[in-house]
């Protein structure tokens, strides 16, 4: 079930059931040669995540959400977006600050993966 109103310095709920595409990691996340994602996707390689393991790389996302509280909170035309930042554990045993954003529609599904990048 989804909470649209979780707040700024709380959790997001159900993180386990956070939706994550497999397209949004092979197609943007982990693809080397997307025009916007390249970069993101060299990040994510060099720690460890590959696109033979994406579920691992999923799994890493949801538990970024369970162990980091929502640093903002905007609301905007498809719903509310949720952005989660810092501490994610990675194969390589780095544990970089990334920011995860979450865009829940209201529609009373959990949030949907909406981005992901390095912190500098």
């Amino acid at each position: 079930m989804s909470d649209a109103g979780a707040p700024e310095g709380d959790y997001l709920p159900d993180p386990h059931l956070l939706r994550i595409d497999d397209s949004k990691v092979t197609e943007y996340l982990l693809n080397i040669t997307h025009a916007k994602g390249g970069a993101k996707a060299s990040f994510f390689l060099s720690v460890g995540f590959s696109l033979d393991k994406i579920e691992e790389f999923k799994a890493a996302l949801r538990e970024h959400a369970a162990q980091n509280k929502i640093a903002k909170v905007e609301p905007h035309p498809y719903g509310q977006k949720s952005v989660v930042d810092c501490s994610l554990a990675t194969p390589s045993g780095a544990k970089p600050c990334v920011r995860v954003v979450w865009n829940d529609h209201a529609d009373g599904a959990p949030p949907r993966l909406i981005t992901a990048h390095p912190l500098a």
